[in-house]
């Protein structure tokens, strides 16, 4: 009963995400001849993002159905979809700090020592953020009175917070590195992208 409000949420979710993903593919195929590599990984997040809204809208409606809990043992289509949620948060991240250090517009590869830093926080924050996913869902699977499992699940939320800030810090630092390449190489179109791409980022 807790859990019900996730079952129209990601009903509406999925169908925001299968929309937005079709019309990302009518635009990719439409434009095939100029792509960049940086768009396949935008196609594989949002991939990705559709596969995992879709299962848990799967899972919920299969939950609501059969009055099966969640956890414990947890339901492989939770792993799933919970799997699948991270690496997308992963991912998604990682492409938006690789955009901003330069790579697939500005360089076509990063150098080794940054690829590397790159896969290590990457890693770092899927480590953290899979562990906190699944301690919210066994603390969800608790009696709804047992506020020590709330707390403690909440406890794991500051690790996944801190990698995030680094993520956040990392990506600004890039920013600026990068539009000051651009601005002393006379490269203005593509200084307008990232300063665009930099007011984005503030809204958000």
């Amino acid at each position: 009963g807790l859990l019900y409000g996730f079952l129209p949420f990601n009903s509406a979710l999925t169908v925001g995400y299968a929309l937005t993903s079709l019309w990302f593919v009518a635009l990719f195929v439409r434009n095939r001849a100029n792509l960049l590599r940086l768009q396949y990984f935008i196609l594989a997040v949002m991939a990705m993002g559709t596969l995992e809204t879709l299962t848990w809208f799967l899972t919920y409606s299969n939950m609501n159905g059969s009055g099966q809990p969640s956890c414990c043992p947890m339901r492989t289509d939770i792993v799933f979809a919970i799997v699948v949620n991270v690496v997308k948060k992963t991912v998604s991240r990682l492409l938006l700090l690789s955009v901003c250090l330069g790579y697939g517009v500005v360089r076509p590869r990063l150098e080794r020592n940054a690829t590397l830093a790159v896969a290590a926080i990457g890693a770092l924050y899927m480590a953290v953020a899979l562990n906190f996913e699944v301690q919210q869902v066994v603390a969800a699977s608790n009696d709804a009175g047992d506020r020590d499992a709330g707390k403690s699940a909440a406890g794991w939320a500051f690790p996944v917070a801190l990698v995030d800030v680094l993520f956040i810090v990392w990506i600004y630092y890039a920013l600026r590195n990068v539009q000051a390449e651009l601005a002393h190489g006379g490269q203005t179109a593509k200084l307008a992208m990232y300063r665009r791409l930099g007011t984005t980022l503030g809204v958000f």
